[in-house]
C-alpha cells in the first residue's frame, strides 16, 4: 500500500508541474514546500483507488482484400473478418478528487495558477 501511495505521489508531483503558482514575493522553495504541504494532504484524504476500465469495446474487422501487381499478374489476398477483443487499462478515480484539493489548498494558501 505504502508503494502505490508513493506512486501515487510521485504522478501527482510529475502533474503538479503543469501547474505554475505565483503569490506576491514568495519564494519558489516556500511555493515548492506549500504545495508539497497540499499534495500530502491530498494523497490521504483521496489515495490512488485504481480500478480496471474499459479503454476500447470489442469490435468486429470486416473482411478485407490486399491485391498487387507483379510480372504481369494480379494477385490477391483475402483476410477474412474477425473479432477484435476488447481493450483494458488501469485508471485511478482519485485523481480528479485529488487535483481539485491540490488547487483547492493552494488557493486557499494564497496562491494563484
Amino acid at each position: 500500500m505504502r508503494k502505490l501511495i508513493l506512486a501515487g505521489l510521485s504522478l501527482l508531483t510529475l502533474s503538479g508541474c503543469a501547474t505554475v503558482w505565483h503569490r506576491p514575493e514568495t519564494p519558489k522553495s516556500t511555493m515548492e514546500m506549500d504545495l508539497t504541504h497540499c499534495e500530502t494532504q491530498a494523497a490521504a484524504k483521496y489515495p490512488p483507488r485504481i480500478v480496471t476500465v474499459q479503454t476500447s469495446p470489442g469490435y468486429m474487422q470486416p473482411s478485407t482484400q490486399e491485391c498487387w501487381h507483379r510480372h504481369g499478374y494480379f494477385y490477391c489476398q483475402e483476410y477474412p473478418a474477425q473479432w477484435v477483443p476488447s481493450q483494458y487499462g488501469n485508471e485511478d478515480t482519485n485523481a480528479g478528487p485529488r487535483r481539485a484539493w491540490v488547487h483547492a489548498c493552494m488557493r486557499a494558501l494564497g496562491y494563484k495558477n
